[in-house]
């Protein structure tokens, strides 16, 4: 019972309680972003659709094989956290979908997905959300 009248009052402050295990998921979603970031390529080296840099917009959306959604899908399974925008674009000479998030570590990420294939081409973070890694 004590717990439990410490857990409203805590949240009457308007604090929260988060127990052990809910740190450790929310760390170990850190760490994939992390992992993400390292692991992957900033930039595309390759893809499934080749397209000319100078194709129109209407027509990168006919030659890409999977929906904006799935892209979005995609982005989700890679980082948890927020979807601020997604786009279709030729990217060194491939199609891709370009889907930012904001993780919960309030990193803003982008990811290059695929367009054909649906598959994590590459990731970067936000050059403004990286100052501080100049001191690593």
């Amino acid at each position: 019972m004590r717990i439990q009248q410490l857990a409203l009052i805590l949240a009457l402050a308007g604090l929260t309680v988060t127990s052990p295990l809910s740190a450790m998921a929310e760390q170990s979603d850190q760490f994939k972003a992390h992992e993400i970031l390292t692991n992957a390529p900033n930039e595309v080296e390759h893809g499934s659709i080749r397209v000319d840099e100078d194709i129109s917009e209407e027509a990168l959306v006919d030659l890409a094989s999977i929906s904006i959604e799935k892209a979005i899908n995609a982005a989700r399974q890679s980082i948890k956290g927020k979807i601020i925008s997604a786009e279709l674009e030729e990217e060194e000479g491939f199609l891709v979908w370009e889907v930012e998030v904001v993780s919960e570590s309030n990193e803003t990420i982008e990811l290059k997905i695929d367009a054909g294939t649906g598959k994590l081409l590459a990731a970067e973070q936000d050059e403004e959300d990286a100052w501080w890694q100049l001191w690593d």
